[in-house]
This record gives structure tokens, sequence and C-alpha cells, in this order.
């Protein structure tokens, strides 16, 4: 894969993120389709708009597939869909694709392991298709803003630096400034735990505790992402940087986010949104990857009963403000 003219990329998912960074894409001059599931989806893609975004206007038209026969001759896949049909969607990519292609994995969240709790998606792929080079594109990203021109900070890693540095440069010439890393699972670490952080945020805001008290909940949120992080060798300055810091920061400052508005109405006592909330599959996920690694992570696991427990909301509550004190 060389990022020239002719290499044609391949974004698997037409929803809202996948649409957006198709958009990036086309506007770096690189020559890409998208594969979706419904004609109607692939009809309006190529007339210029997304439809999970309302139909917002796109920089132009995409060209866009329900024929998985365009992986074929991928030089790059982004695979953009739920953590819940990766299975799937790694079947086609094996059947269709011809020359092992870089998978970008953009999904934050984790798989169910009857081991260790939930794998991260790097790991979960890797076990599956040794053969395909593995890269995480992540970091603090609305997809609305992404689509109407708005700058954004986002961090690919993959294993090999210049795979990396490969792969990020495909984007100059868009709205999107990406920065590279070897970093692979503290990429994906730091996605998938803002998520379950991030509804605790909106809990906290929910209940009417203030601005404190969310400002500390997200400090100690990002410690114990740190402790994690480092349980599972990850690198320290990835959790302090865009896939970590950066999408928690964002996560939890709004109901922009859905895990935050998840949150939000838990903490309010109201019918939660219906839009998925990655947040809420994945916090025990979380919990049990933890606590399999030996990690206390106190926050995470109080969300979890919330959430797949039907724990009492105030006893959650008075259970970490009664923990006691420690060394920060």
């Amino acid at each position: 894969m060389t990022g020239k003219q002719q290499d044609r990329l391949v974004v698997m998912g037409g929803g809202s993120w996948g649409g957006a960074l198709a958009d990036q894409l086309a506007r770096a001059g690189q020559p890409v389709t998208v594969l979706v599931r419904a004609p109607e989806t692939a009809a309006a893609l190529q007339a210029g708009r997304l439809p999970r975004l309302g139909n917002a206007p796109l920089s132009g038209g995409l060209e866009a597939s329900t024929d998985p026969a365009c992986l074929a001759e991928a030089a790059a896949i982004f695979l953009v869909l739920p953590v819940s049909a990766h299975a799937e969607a790694l079947g086609l990519i094996k059947s269709q694709a011809r020359h092992n292609p870089p998978l970008i994995l953009t999904a934050k969240g984790l798989v169910e392991d009857a081991e260790r709790g939930g794998l991260f998606l790097p790991e979960w792929v890797a076990a599956r298709a040794a053969d395909l080079p593995l890269a995480m594109l992540t970091g603090p990203s609305f997809a609305d803003e992404v689509v109407v021109g708005k700058p954004a900070a986002l961090m690919l890693a993959a294993a090999e630096t210049a795979l990396a540095a490969r792969l990020a440069g495909l984007f100059e010439g868009s709205n999107l400034r990406l920065y590279h890393s070897q970093d692979l699972i503290g990429a994906a670490l730091g996605g998938a735990v803002k998520n379950v952080m991030a509804i605790a945020a909106g809990i906290t805001i929910g209940l009417g505790f203030g601005d404190n008290a969310r400002a500390g909940l997200m400090t100690r949120a990002l410690a114990e992402t740190a402790r994690l992080a480092a349980a599972v060798g990850a690198e320290r300055q990835t959790i302090y940087g865009l896939s970590g810091l950066g999408d928690l920061i964002l996560s939890s400052a709004g109901p922009h986010s859905r895990n935050m508005a998840y949150g939000l109405a838990l903490g309010r006592g109201e019918a939660v949104p219906a839009a998925l909330a990655e947040g809420r599959f994945a916090a025990a996920r979380l919990v049990g990857r933890a606590t399999f690694e030996g990690v206390e992570m106190p926050i995470a696991a109080a969300v979890d009963r919330l959430v797949n427990q039907q724990a009492d909301l105030m006893q959650c509550v008075a259970e970490l403000l009664a923990r006691q004190t420690g060394a920060e």
C-alpha cells in the first residue's frame, strides 16, 4: 500500500462515522469506495448525502456499493462498524480481499471473552486474522462536526511505525490532523474505557452534583484507565493523549455524546435514549478484563452494577464516596 492515487481504499460501513471518514479521504484526493448493506444508503452516498446524519451534505458524491467484491483489490480497509458486526465483516474480508491489506479498526469497545472478560479489538482481530496488518484510528471526534468541515485531531496506531505513518498520511489535505503511534493496544483501550466513564460523568451531572464532582470523577476515571493500561502493556503517554484523555474529555462534555446522554438520563431518573450507547455493553466486559488483570476500577464497576445489574443508584454513589482515601 503506497497511498498513491491508484490505490483504492474501502470503508466498510456507511453510518455517520463511516460516511464522514470516507468524505475526508475523498477530500484528501484518495479513491475510496464505501461498502454498505442497503441500496438506498449507497444511493444517498453517491448523491452526496449522509442518511445517518439527517441527509447532511457531503463534500461530493462518494462511490458506494453493496457488493463485497469491492474488497478484492482494496489497498486498505477501514472497518467502521459496531463491535457486534465485526465477526461477519471479518469473514467477508478474509473471503474477498486478495492482498492482505491493512485493516484499520475504528470501533470503541470490547468483545466478550469467557476467560478474560473482554478483549480489545486488536487482540480479538489478531487472533482471527493474523495475516492482516492491523491499525487503529481513534480520538475525540463527533461525526457531525467532521462532515461540515470542522477540524479534528485523531491518532492512528499500528505496531509498525512506517505503516502508521503511511496510513495517517492518507488524510493529508483533509480536515483531520492525524498523529501516529505504535501503541495499538493503548489506542484501543482508551476508546473503550472512555465510553463507560462518560456514562459515569453523565450520571454525575444528572444527579445535580455539579462541575466540581464531574472534574473529580474524570480525573479518577483517567487514573483507572492508566492502571489498566499499565497492566496490559500499553504506553502511559497514549492514555494521556488523544485516544485517552482527549476522547474522555469530549465524551464527558455534554449530551452530544451518546454515552454522556445515557448517563444523564440515568442520573435524572428518565427513560434512557434509544440510540446506541456503546459503554452500556462495554461495562461488564471492561470490569471482567480489569478483574482478570488484577486491576481495581471502582468507577467502571459502579457503572456496570447500574446498567447491567440494576443496582440502586444512590447506593452506588454512597459506596464510591465511602471508599478509603489514599495517595493520588
